[in-house]
């Protein structure tokens, strides 16, 4: 018997859209899409004043560069509907030696609930398996964990987040 939200995933319509490995050619419509992810994730730990885009447009135009990152384009036409971040990652001893982390998994409003976000996942996780990833690991709010784990994915570790206050000055 299916769940209440596999059939409603079954229901839903589908957008084709085309994924690719974003280029340097679409930074103006990557940085539109990351900013809004950004602020859905965290609006108040992400300030976007000038000086912070300029930050964040150097960081993307890093990973665009980048031979061991990929940002994957949902292309609907010649419009982004969506984007997603991905980091081969490795390290020397434990297991896994080499995985892919998955973050700022983003669609646009507009296309939601049209599977556009499930074509995404499945570029993403060729790309990890190509480049030879032991897993895919991603990050993901907590009201999105029962999507994931739906793709058969488990927790495995728990972030917890604390903000680091400035110190205080004797007088306040």
């Amino acid at each position: 018997m299916k769940t209440l939200a596999e059939e409603k995933v079954k229901e839903s319509p589908t957008t084709e859209v085309r994924v690719r490995r974003a280029t340097i050619l679409d930074l103006k419509e990557l940085l539109e899409l990351l900013e809004a992810h950004c602020l859905e994730w965290d609006a108040e730990g992400f300030p976007f004043d000038e000086a912070e885009r300029m930050r964040f447009a150097a960081y993307v135009v890093g990973l665009l560069a980048s031979p061991t990152a990929w940002i994957l384009a949902a292309m609907d036409g010649k419009t982004m509907v969506g984007c997603g971040v991905m980091e081969l990652q490795s390290r020397p001893v434990g297991l896994p030696r080499l995985w892919m982390l998955g973050e700022a998994w983003y669609v646009r409003p507009s296309s939601r609930g049209q599977q556009v976000g499930r074509q995404l996942y499945g570029a993403g996780y060729q790309v990890a398996h190509a480049a030879g990833a032991e897993q895919f690991v991603v990050r993901v709010k907590p009201e999105r964990q029962a999507v994931w784990e739906r793709q058969g994915y488990q927790v495995a570790t728990v972030e917890l987040r604390k903000a680091i206050a400035p110190e205080r000055t004797p007088d306040g």
